[in-house]
């Protein structure tokens, strides 16, 4: 008898714990889903970011670009500026010098003049002595 009803609660037991078994399946299938679910919506948020990043990226390099374009065309812009006005300050150094050796011809045209008139005026001292 005590053997019996011990089987019997053995049995129980058994059944029990199938009953719990089956549970525990279905909770594995559904934590699994709920995982792969969560895993490719993390995947699919890991790519949108992947983009935003790629296109930061595109739009980062498009602005690098633009500002590159503007630097190298306002230093094109100065070094033509600053080529224009070496250029002017050369001629102007020119006209400056040829200005100056005009004078100097000038002044020597004149001091010739003036040692020739004191010669003929030294001549005429002499011949009148």
């Amino acid at each position: 008898m005590i053997n019996q009803e011990n089987n019997d609660d053995l049995q129980d037991d058994d059944a029990g714990e199938g009953g719990c078994g089956n549970g525990d399946g279905a909770v594995i299938v559904v934590i699994v889903v709920v995982v792969v679910m969560v895993m490719m919506i993390m995947l699919v948020m890991v790519i949108m970011a992947v983009m935003m990043v790629v296109n930061l990226m595109v739009v980062v390099m498009i602005v690098l670009m633009v500002f590159v374009m503007v630097v190298v065309t306002v230093v094109v812009i100065v070094v033509t500026v600053v080529v224009m006005v070496v250029i002017v300050v050369v001629i102007v150094v020119t006209v400056v010098v040829m200005v100056v050796m005009v004078i100097v011809v000038l002044v020597m045209v004149l001091m010739v003049v003036v040692m020739l008139v004191m010669m003929v005026v030294m001549v005429k001292v002499m011949v009148v002595l």
